[in-house]
């Protein structure tokens, strides 16, 4: 796999202030990874179902924890993403990519993970 890009994966949560309340906050995390376009096939798919898929992200699947936005082309400064696009995670795919070793293969693994991607309104 080839992971030159870089892409931010962010998780909402809430923590507790002094007087109880919820304050949402983002925890931030840059990652490196593959970027892709979608197939036509994805593209199809997804706008027949209300989705408008735009990009495919290839990366190791220990890194990703759930989250459901992913940022390409920001940076992080404090926990805080100066720039970039936000886009929404739709669906993941588990890759089992071939292992080999001079030219035989020698087993399979599913470490890789691939996150599709929409631009929503408002995002």
């Amino acid at each position: 796999m080839n992971r030159n890009d870089v892409c931010i994966l962010l998780k909402d949560s809430y923590s507790i202030d002094s007087m109880g309340q919820r304050i949402p906050t983002t925890e931030a995390r840059m990652v490196y990874c593959e970027i892709s376009s979608v197939t036509g096939t994805e593209w199809f798919a997804g706008a027949q179902n209300g989705i408008k898929p735009e990009l495919k992200l290839i990366l190791f699947r220990y890194e990703y924890h759930g989250e459901e936005t992913v940022n390409i082309g920001g940076c992080i400064d404090d926990q805080n993403v100066i720039g970039g696009t936000n886009y929404t995670v739709y669906r993941t795919f588990f890759r089992r990519p071939e292992l080999s070793y001079g030219g035989h293969i020698v087993g399979r693994e599913y470490d890789e993970l691939e996150l599709y991607l929409e631009k929503r309104t408002g995002s």
